[in-house]
């Protein structure tokens, strides 16, 4: 994939896009909004995802350590065997509505 690490993507509107294994590390994407994207194997390390808004897109196997996940919001995304940074757990289950309930 391509090099576009630290680009500015901010506000950018993304459809049917394929960026299988980019490197987007250090890249600003806040606020954009992607529909239908193919991220798998991407490098989103310490990247701004804050007020993204992402819907039906393929993360599998994405590296988000480091990423901002403020505001964020996965839709109908796989995020299967994605990476994260332990600290990052609580805003990611935000950015993706789960709710947790104990018994």
């Amino acid at each position: 994939g391509a090099n576009l690490s630290r680009v500015d993507f901010r506000g950018a509107n993304f459809r049917d896009v394929h960026f299988n294994g980019t490197i987007f590390e250090g890249a600003n994407f806040n606020g954009a909004t992607f529909r239908k994207g193919n991220f798998r194997d991407v490098n989103f390390r310490d990247t701004d995802l804050s007020g993204c808004h992402f819907f039906n897109c393929d993360f599998r196997g994405a590296d988000f350590r480091g990423a901002n996940f403020y505001f964020t919001n996965f839709v109908g995304c796989n995020l299967n065997k994605t990476k994260i940074n332990k600290e990052q757990k609580s805003s990611l289950i935000t950015a993706m509505k789960i709710s947790i309930y104990e018994p």
